[in-house]
């Protein structure tokens, strides 16, 4: 923020800095001296296949990935548009790094608290983030104001933790060694949304 509001150009340059001196530590990395060989290879085909069938054949993991993919493809695109709309908002450019900070310390803790939600939510786990989210950003979008912007904060917070309370069920379901490829499912699906759908918001 401090940067940008010198020079939006400056930042690349800063940036650039900081990929320079990660450049410089990582031509200190060494190779380990031993080497160890893995007790098995990965059947890459079988594990996408496996992870595929159940997504397809368990209905709470298929009806979570759909709901994921949908729900966080749709809020996915305010990431990319909040800086913009702070600048509509008329918040100067220096004051938005410190914005985006405060925005990632909510996530953070309302992750660390989705068990707390879970356990106080019950049934209504997915109901109330997908009222409160979708209220919030109808809010955003009528009322151009800075006032409006904590209402963004609790958009986010419950959006992290929808988010977190998906990958705990899938998690809580899925064998352990299938868990990940189950989730980069998810994520895909949620990727495809946003390709069909980022273009047109």
């Amino acid at each position: 923020g401090f940067i940008a509001a010198i020079s939006l150009s400056a930042t690349f340059l800063a940036s650039a800095a900081g990929v320079f001196c990660a450049f410089i530590i990582s031509l200190t990395f060494t190779k380990p001296p031993a080497h160890i060989d893995r007790a098995e290879q990965t059947n890459y085909k079988k594990v996408i296949i496996d992870s595929f069938h159940i997504i397809r054949s368990h209905s709470t993991i298929l009806w979570l990935t759909l709901f994921f993919a949908l729900f966080n493809g749709m809020i996915w695109p305010t990431n990319f548009i909040l800086q913009p709309y702070l600048q509509q908002l008329g918040v100067p450019v220096i004051y938005v790094g410190f914005i985006f900070a405060a925005l990632s310390a909510v996530a953070a803790v309302a992750s660390s608290h989705s068990h707390t939600y879970d356990r106080i939510a019950g049934k209504y786990k997915f109901l109330v983030p997908t009222v409160v989210t979708a209220g919030a950003l109808f809010l955003l979008g009528s009322i151009s104001k800075v006032y409006i912007i904590p209402v963004w904060v609790v958009f986010n917070l419950f959006a992290m933790i929808c988010y977190t309370l998906v990958s705990d069920k899938v998690l809580a379901i899925v064998p352990s060694n299938q868990s990940s490829t189950v989730l980069s499912f998810q994520n895909l699906a949620r990727r495809c949304v946003y390709a069909i759908m980022g273009p047109f918001i």
